[in-house]
């Protein structure tokens, strides 16, 4: 499983992406945020983002019902998820950016927990750091539940250090968020 994991990552970091289709991307992701005028508008796009998180996912089960994961079809998944989640995470960001995490009061629960489930399932530690600002305050405000919030920084911790974080019990889980967030040197902005 260890050997698989790394040849697919090798694969993924062989992959070309032309800059220029990266770009146009971008500008066109964030011309529809610019165009996110109301709440329920903001809430449809970030509910978008959560179905297309979750079925990629829920599709990698029948793909491992039908194929080998030592498969062409598995890999070609692996990638499509890969574009997918990215595609996302970009979204995402551009929308925390514009407009901030969501919140309780204006939006769904769905809506507001999209932001840590697809920065959770970034494969890379950039956007982890650099979009814990957002879920932070998502999580200070009340608008990401505390278990959700431990098992992104867990997540983290893991991808950072290899191991995930314990603590002894019993422990209250803002105990075990304080923790995770002291360890991984992670920066809490309060403005």
């Amino acid at each position: 499983m260890v050997i698989r994991t790394l040849i697919f990552l090798l694969m993924l970091s062989s992959c070309k992406f032309n800059k220029s289709d990266k770009r146009v991307n971008k500008s066109t992701i964030i011309a529809e945020i610019e165009n996110l005028k109301t709440e329920e508008e903001k809430q449809s796009f970030l509910e978008n983002i959560y179905e297309r998180d979750q079925d990629i996912r829920n599709e990698l089960t029948n793909v491992l019902s039908s194929f080998s994961q030592k498969s062409e079809e598995y890999d070609q998944f692996l990638l499509k998820m890969i574009e997918i989640d990215n595609s996302n995470l970009e979204k995402i960001k551009q929308y925390l950016i514009a407009h901030g995490h969501p919140s309780m009061k204006l939006h769904s629960e769905k809506a507001c927990a999209t932001p840590c489930l697809v920065i959770h399932h970034a494969i890379k530690m950039k956007p982890r750091e650099e979009l814990f600002s957002y879920l932070y305050k998502g999580y200070i405000q009340g608008d990401i539940k505390p278990g959700a919030f431990s098992l992104y920084l867990n997540r983290f911790h893991e991808k950072k250090f290899g191991n995930r974080y314990k603590m002894s019990n019993p422990y209250r889980e803002e105990d075990l968020i304080q923790n995770l967030i002291e360890k991984l040197g992670l920066m809490i902005i309060t403005n």
